[in-house]
């Protein structure tokens, strides 16, 4: 696939890139000062070989699939019924993230540290957290997931936040310390994996294990390898998400078009690829320190199925009004990829013409939208 890459500095060439992005600028001395990023000899995992995902493989839709799977077509084709609204309001759809618990919605709204639990039997919802930096408080929370009726917050101050959610509404229960600033939990077992970058002298790997003390196992996992720590902080934000039965660990940048699919140990299982995924350009001004992201789209993990799968989003942005402002459309690929043996399914996509942001959640309930702000829950 072949890109055309422009950018807002006077003078600078246009140059084609290819799927991965690699750019080059050329002109003035400015301009020789600018790094576009990523650029491939700095990816993870050179040289491994990867998985194609593109949207030929479609979907059998006379199969049976997971429950996640049949309310994502469903919404997909608008056959669900009309939508239950939820007296919840956040300034923006921007971090939404739902998990179900039987018959409860947990909701988190990183924008506004908002996390709060959506009886869908009484209609009644309650805050699970205040603002604020103490324990069970919901400041710096960055990331949410569920394991035996326990909730995990990741946290950017060093802790994970552990609620007990066997009973209602789910309840504080303690606090594991860290030594890294995590941007993502994924519980396996009795350990941690927290995708993060570590401060405390080890920078060199993206993964790092704990056990329910705090206490580092184990770190492993290639990253991103560039010398500015800003620079990396940017590229590295993603999710890491964990798959029990076969004890593997899924890893995606949201700016890159790749999942890493690890074994516990550390070893690449998997590398998929999406090819339909229109990469961002991140340009690095060496002598200012500047740093600017092209909101062209991101990658994301949306939730594992009832059977081990996981649903994957791909959403990219098209159609600028105007070159210096930021409205566009919206198109949502999901696709269904089995993290063990390497299949996949392309499920099918999403159009969002409106000028509020959109996020798309599913769980085993059915689709939580959050559109501006605003949630809606389509139960499947």
């Amino acid at each position: 696939m072949i890109k055309l890459c422009t950018r807002s500095i006077p003078n600078l060439l246009l140059v084609l890139c290819s799927a991965t992005l690699i750019c080059s600028c050329s002109g003035s001395s400015e301009q020789s000062h600018i790094d576009v990023h990523p650029m491939d000899e700095l990816l993870p995992y050179q040289g491994v070989e990867v998985i194609q995902v593109t949207r030929s493989s479609e979907l059998i839709h006379s199969q049976g699939h997971p429950a996640e799977v049949v309310h994502l077509i469903s919404f997909l084709k608008a056959e669900l019924n009309e939508p239950i609204m939820i007296d919840e309001l956040v300034r923006s759809s921007t971090g939404t993230m739902s998990l179900n618990i039987g018959q409860r919605l947990i909701l988190l709204h990183i924008a506004t540290d908002r996390l709060f639990e959506y009886d869908l039997e009484t209609g009644e919802s309650i805050d699970l957290g205040q603002f604020g930096r103490g324990p069970g408080d919901v400041a710096f929370v960055v990331d949410m997931t569920l394991k035996d009726s326990k909730l995990y917050l990741t946290r950017e101050d060093f802790t994970i936040s552990v609620f007990d959610c066997s009973i209602q509404p789910c309840m504080y229960s303690y606090t594991i310390p860290t030594t890294t600033m995590g941007i993502s939990v994924a519980p396996m077992n009795d350990t941690f994996a927290v995708l993060g970058r570590n401060i405390r002298g080890r920078t060199e790997d993206s993964i790092h294990i704990y056990n329910v003390d705090g206490e580092l196992l184990n770190s492993f996992g290639d990253l991103y390898r560039v010398s500015n720590q800003y620079l990396q902080s940017v590229m590295m934000q993603g999710m890491i998400r964990s798959q029990q039965e076969h004890k593997l660990f899924l890893k995606t940048y949201a700016f890159l078009p790749y999942i890493y699919v690890l074994k516990e140990t550390g070893e690449i299982h998997h590398i998929f690829q999406f090819k339909d995924f229109f990469q961002p350009i991140t340009e690095h001004n060496r002598n200012s320190g500047n740093i600017n992201t092209t909101p062209t789209g991101d990658i994301s993990i949306l939730s594992e199925t009832e059977r081990g799968s996981f649903i994957v989003q791909v959403r990219f942005n098209k159609h600028f009004a105007e070159p210096s402002d930021y409205d566009f459309d919206k198109l949502y690929d999901f696709y269904l990829v089995d993290v063990n043996t390497g299949d996949y399914s392309y499920i099918g996509q999403y159009n969002h013409k409106g000028e509020e942001d959109l996020s798309i959640q599913v769980n085993r309930l059915g689709v939580v939208v959050n559109e501006g702000g605003e949630f809606r829950f389509y139960k499947g």
